[in-house]
């Protein structure tokens, strides 16, 4: 998920003029994936205005999460993280979650960008390392709007071990003069640049894509907005994809749960 999994890039913040977001979900997530990379803090705080209507932020219950399916990327939709015409990325499945949970997001952001992530989620990893590959303290300071980093872990994928490298960041974004008030919020990206690699490799077990985009915001004070939304080719045996309906809402479950997690982690 994260699940041994988890969730930017060359993020900037004062970037050229991008396409505006699409208004529906589907069209909003793939939006942030593709292009909030580079577009001006205006159009994503204008994508997010538009993803609160869509993924109902305001009126979302904490004890009844969104969750279903959306559209897969295009090769032209890899292009930000350098993929493009390297993977096919048809075979990789959309869904999404949206989630309300209580924290804060300073409380969030320093857990989101922390190198410990095993510390904070022990059952997720049998190791985590995770290195800075942009000035950490500018992020911190705010005289950088992103950081970002490399992951090397290895974990389980049910009984299988396996090791595997992650690429991600996350970007702060202020709220825009001129806007409605809404903001802070942050933008988080993470890939899968390589396919995992198995300790006993298997034919019917891989794990060869996974895109994952997440935006938080508080809607409230202190409780925060999740939206997330993932692309993931992954076989685990028997038959068992991530075209299966079954593993699929067990993923998203998935989702769910770690926001519950996290929630915790903000008590402290």
């Amino acid at each position: 998920m994260r699940a041994a999994l988890v969730l930017l890039f060359v993020l900037a913040g004062c970037g050229p003029t991008a396409e505006p977001a699409p208004a529906d979900l589907d069209g909003n997530l793939r939006w942030f994936w593709a292009s909030s990379n580079d577009a001006k803090d205006a159009d994503v705080i204008e994508a997010a205005l538009k993803l609160q209507a869509a993924g109902k932020a305001d009126t979302l219950a904490p004890e009844k999460p969104g969750r279903g399916f959306i559209t897969r990327l295009t090769p032209d939709e890899l292009a930000v993280v350098g993929l493009k015409d390297v993977v096919d990325p048809a075979k990789a499945r959309g869904f999404f979650v949206t989630n309300v949970f209580s924290c804060t997001l300073d409380k969030l952001e320093a857990i989101v960008a922390a190198l410990d992530q095993k510390a904070q989620y022990p059952e997720a990893y049998d190791d985590y390392a995770r290195t800075y590959t942009s000035d950490f303290a500018k992020y911190q300071d705010r005289s950088a709007p992103t950081v970002t980093w490399d992951v090397n872990l290895t974990a389980k994928l049910v009984t299988a071990p396996y090791s595997s490298t992650l690429k991600g960041g996350l970007r702060r974004v202020a709220p825009v003069g001129g806007k409605p008030a809404f903001g802070p919020l942050l933008v988080a990206r993470t890939w899968l640049p390589a396919p995992a690699t198995f300790k006993n490799p298997d034919p019917s077990t891989s794990f060869e894509q996974d895109y994952q985009i997440e935006i938080f915001w508080e809607r409230a004070p202190g409780e925060v907005f999740h939206a997330y939304g993932m692309w993931r080719d992954l076989r685990l045996g028997l038959g068992f994809t991530t075209e299966d309906n079954g593993v699929a809402n067990t993923i998203m479950t998935g989702l769910t749960d770690w926001d519950k997690k996290t929630a915790e982690l903000c008590k402290k």
